[in-house]
């Protein structure tokens, strides 16, 4: 074999353009070793030179395990611009290999029947169409999932051995219509695109499943915790109001020749702020809506309170006081950034119609990324951090609600709708 033919290009050398496409759909999901930028042009400039040459000896040798070779060639180059456990590289990798296979497979439907009458250029845009529509597919449902993840969990018994079974599937499929010749059989694609759906179904919505159930896991902790909070709450309540009744009780006994009446005003004026006990007619919102009040006073946050807390009476103590102390805490937090004079929080509970509607806006002036319809929290440790709206929506669809979050004109908003369970009672 001549040097010329050792690196000769053909149209079968695109399949090193794909896959790797395809593995740059999981980047999102990685984090880069150090010096990713050289890593990234060595390892690009050796994938290439070492694909193109693999690619050009195995069709003279084993034509069946090209895209193998070049698979694991491709997972090299992964492995060193990726500082990921190798174990979740080759998951992800996998997964790649499976969408290309899948694109591919999905061209062929298409070509096969019209070989005869299509031109390279035309058979080029049938396949770069399939590409296109299979990965965007394949980021809109698999790696959007994987992107708010820490780490890939793994640890689930078979996920990663079903991973590896389905490829060697796949590609022993695919070496055996190539063995027989029956690659251009339009016959045998239906059943080679079905095998790709399905593996990559098994692999990833297990995954996914998986994660999705360690999440609720965690927030039913997390709201196991916070179901303590009403008596926590209820306590500080009760100690604010009576030291702001004794402190009252000794500002009427002051000699008025000791302090000059503006001062008295002042003092008395900044006790009685603090002592609010708001009155909502849900005992439980009460006692929330009285201490969150209290830390906006302590902020100088204005609190605008339009509550019907009769309303709530469906919900569990719990879950009230999960829910608004999660809301009123994220509110307070950021206002406790804004400058004075801006920091305000309005919140509004109604019934319409059947529906109990929850409101909740603050001042806001920032920009925070959104994933699976929730912003993220700003806080590094992103693992054990940012449940406080992901335990809201937990609790709206536990009573079959919706929560919409959005930003705009300066302005945070939460908006909840619940059935009104009483209702129906």
């Amino acid at each position: 074999m001549t040097f010329a033919e050792l690196f000769k290009i053909d149209v079968y050398h695109g399949y090193i353009l794909q896959i790797l496409a395809a593995e740059l759909l999981f980047i999102p999901v990685f984090r880069f070793r150090k010096g990713i930028v050289w890593r990234s042009i060595v390892g690009v400039i050796v994938y290439a030179v070492v694909s193109v040459m693999l690619t050009n000896l195995m069709l003279r040798v084993v034509p069946g395990f090209t895209s193998f070779i070049i698979f694991l060639v491709s997972l090299g180059l992964c492995a060193f611009c990726v500082d990921n456990k190798f174990s979740d590289v080759l998951f992800c990798c996998i997964g790649a290999q499976l969408l290309q296979n899948l694109a591919h497979n999905i061209e062929q439907l298409f070509y096969l029947p019209f070989a005869a009458n299509i031109n390279n250029v035309g058979w080029f845009f049938i396949s770069l169409g399939a590409m296109l529509a299979v990965y965007a597919c394949g980021y809109a449902l698999i790696v959007r999932k994987l992107i708010t993840r820490e780490k890939i969990s793994l640890n689930i018994g078979g996920i990663f051995a079903i991973a590896i079974v389905s490829a060697v599937f796949c590609y022993l499929m695919q070496f055996l219509m190539i063995s027989y010749d029956l690659q251009n059989l339009w016959v045998t694609v239906p059943p080679l695109i079905l095998c790709d759906v399905l593996a990559l179904a098994v692999q990833f919505g297990l995954v996914i499943y998986k994660n999705r159930t360690e999440e609720n896991i965690r927030l039913e902790s997390v709201l196991a915790g916070e179901s303590k909070l009403y008596d926590t709450y209820k306590q500080s309540v009760n100690i604010i109001n009576m030291k702001a009744h004794d402190l009252k009780h000794f500002i009427a006994g002051l000699n008025p020749a000791d302090l000059d009446a503006d001062s008295l005003d002042e003092i008395r004026s900044a006790v009685e702020k603090y002592e609010v006990t708001a009155n909502t007619g849900n005992k439980a919102l009460d006692v929330v809506l009285t201490e969150k009040t209290y830390l906006c006073h302590k902020y100088d946050i204005d609190i605008i309170a339009m509550v019907d807390g009769a309303q709530l009476d469906f919900m569990h103590k719990a879950d009230i006081v999960s829910l608004f102390g999660n809301a009123l805490d994220n509110a307070i937090e950021h206002e406790k950034t804004v400058e004075d004079g801006k920091r305000c929080i309005l919140l509004k509970v109604y019934r319409r119609a059947e529906l109990v509607c929850i409101h909740i806006e603050n001042y806001c002036d920032k920009v925070y990324d959104v994933a699976d319809g929730l912003p993220q929290t700003t806080k590094s440790d992103k693992a054990h951090h940012g449940f406080g709206l992901k335990s809201m929506r937990f609790i709206v669809q536990k009573y079959g609600g919706n929560i919409t979050v959005a930003a705009h004109d300066n302005l945070f908003t939460v908006d909840i709708v619940l059935p009104n369970k009483s209702v129906e009672n």
